[in-house]
């Protein structure tokens, strides 16, 4: 089974969709099982139901953990962010491979009560990463296989000098909402990639940013993110996992045994 975290909407690409909730140490979390191409799909509304929750109040952990719990092994996460660069059309997408996190004050980490460290050199699954590009190349969908995620708290956007910061760190794409979710994922030993829309072009670069422009975007892009997500489903939910895939799954498997003893 395949987790999918999104925003509200796509769960519509589902199915024969389920509504059910799932408890985990951190809250209840609401979520749709169905399937997309015959492949089972776990689908979590990253904000809630409704996109009632911020950024900065997400449930990073209740969210992972409960795909953990419920038998995902592999997350795909869709995001909208704004571009870096100028000549990066509106609806482009980008499979990021790399992250900076300048956020303040989430929950970063399952592993309070014990020392846990994990590797993050690579925070986004290559396998699934390629996976997705060569999706993108058989529908002739224009995609950007690299770029680097810079993540700010929110729920704001960010200022023009921030962005200028930004950019000189080496960032291409910034958003809200990516740690610390595939951090988590990888503490727990799952993969995790994202599909990244560019909906706007950051703070400095266009005169101003609206959210009424980010969700305008992001609801005309939506059919292309159907499309991949149907055509990539399948191998999605077969590859086999490398040893590198796998290296944290045993610590995850524990961490949930004992939470749910």
């Amino acid at each position: 089974m395949i987790g999918l975290i999104g925003g509200s909407g796509l769960e519509t690409f589902i199915e024969k969709g389920d509504k059910i909730v799932v408890e985990s140490p951190y809250g209840s979390v609401s979520a749709v099982k169905g399937e997309i191409n015959d492949t089972e799909i776990l689908f979590v509304s990253r904000h809630g139901p409704g996109h009632e929750l911020p950024p900065h109040k997400v449930n990073y952990r209740g969210n992972i953990y409960a795909m953990r719990k419920m038998g995902v092994r592999k997350i795909l996460a869709t995001s909208a962010v704004g571009a870096l660069h100028k000549t990066w059309r509106l609806g482009s997408i980008i499979f990021p491979d790399q992250q900076i996190d300048y956020t303040r004050k989430r929950h970063y980490t399952f592993y309070d009560d014990q020392t846990v460290h994990v590797d993050l050199t690579h925070p986004y699954c290559p396998v699934m990463r390629r996976i997705l590009m060569e999706t993108s190349r058989r529908l002739e969908t224009p995609a950007r296989e690299r770029g680097t995620y810079i993540c700010f708290e929110g729920p704001r956007f960010e200022t023009a000098a921030e962005i200028t910061m930004a950019r000189i760190l080496g960032a291409d794409i910034v958003g809200m909402t990516g740690s610390p979710e595939a951090a988590l994922a990888r503490e727990l030993g799952l993969c995790y990639a994202t599909i990244c829309v560019v909906t706007n072009w950051a703070a400095g670069i266009q005169e101003k940013v609206t959210h009424t422009e980010t969700l305008q975007v992001l609801e005309r892009e939506k059919s292309t993110i159907g499309s991949l997500l149907e055509a990539s489903a399948s191998e999605l939910d077969t590859f086999r996992r490398t040893e590198d895939c796998k290296r944290f799954e045993k610590i995850g498997e524990r961490f949930v045994g004992r939470m749910e003893a």
